[in-house]
C-alpha cells in the first residue's frame, strides 16, 4: 500500500468481490441460456443424502446473491477507493498538472523554509484543493530536475510520462499549457487520441464488467422465470 492509499479500503479486497460478482453473474446466465428449470420436485443428493421438497426456492437466492455481490462490488470497488478512473476525471481538468523547473528537494525545501514567501505556496495551495481526496499534490507534480530553464517540449514530455499510464499513447504534444510563470507552469491533457480513447473505454468496461453481468443475468432471469409461469 502505498502513502497515497486510503488504509481504511485494504480492509476489503477488491478483486477477490470482482471474482465473486463475475461468477455469480455467470452462473445466472449459464442457468438461462440452458434452460433451467425451477419447478418443486422432490430431489435428494446422493452423496450429501440430502431431500429437498422446494428447491425452487434455492434458484431464487441466486438473483439475490447477484444483486448483493455487484452492490458489493460497486461500493468496495468503485466508490470507496481511489480509481484509475477518478484520476482520470481530475486529469482532464484544466490546470491539473503544475510544472515546477526546479529539482524536488529545492521545492520541498523552500516551502518548509519561507512558508508564506515561497513563490510556489500559492500554486501549491490550489493544487491542494483539487487533488481527489486521499491524494497528495505531489502525485500532480512534475520537476524538470534542472538548474536551468527547460523548453515546453521537454516540460510536456516529462508530463507524459508521468500520466501515460492513465492515458496509453499519449503524447507531449496532446497538453495544453493553461499558465505559464518563470518559476512554473500548469498544464493538462487537452486532447485525447482515437486510440487512446478506445484503450481507456475498454478498460472502464472491465472495471464495470461485474455489474454490468450482474445486470444483465438478473434481467434475463427474471424475463425467463415470468414465462416460465
Amino acid at each position: 500500500m502505498t502513502s497515497d492509499e486510503d488504509p481504511d479500503a485494504s480492509a476489503v479486497d477488491p478483486a477477490k468481490l470482482r471474482r465473486f460478482a463475475i461468477g455469480v453473474g455467470s452462473i445466472m446466465l449459464v442457468f438461462v441460456a440452458a434452460g433451467g428449470t425451477q419447478a418443486d420436485n422432490n430431489f435428494t443428493i446422493e452423496t450429501l443424502k440430502i431431500s429437498l421438497s422446494r428447491p425452487s426456492i434455492l434458484l431464487w437466492l441466486v438473483p439475490i446473491v447477484s444483486l448483493y455481490a455487484a452492490l458489493r462490488y460497486w461500493w468496495y470497488g468503485i466508490q470507496i477507493p481511489m480509481t484509475r478512473t477518478k484520476i482520470r476525471k481530475y486529469l482532464r481538468h484544466t490546470r491539473s498538472l503544475l510544472i515546477i523547473k526546479t529539482y524536488e528537494e529545492v521545492y520541498r525545501t523552500q516551502l518548509k523554509q519561507e512558508g508564506r514567501a515561497s513563490v510556489y505556496l500559492p500554486a501549491h495551495q490550489e493544487l491542494e484543493t483539487k487533488v481527489p481526496p486521499g491524494l497528495t499534490p505531489f502525485r500532480f507534480i512534475v520537476f524538470t530536475d534542472s538548474a536551468t530553464k527547460p523548453d515546453e517540449i521537454y516540460m510536456l514530455q516529462l508530463c507524459r510520462n508521468r500520466i501515460n499510464a492513465y492515458f496509453p499513447g499519449i503524447t507531449a504534444m496532446d497538453f495544453a499549457v493553461d499558465e505559464t510563470q518563470d518559476h512554473l507552469v500548469w498544464a493538462s491533457p487537452s486532447k485525447l487520441r482515437f486510440s487512446t480513447r478506445v484503450r481507456v473505454f475498454l478498460e472502464n468496461c472491465d472495471v464495470w464488467l461485474p455489474i454490468s453481468l450482474n445486470s444483465v443475468g438478473v434481467l434475463a432471469y427474471l424475463l425467463y422465470v415470468s414465462k416460465c409461469y
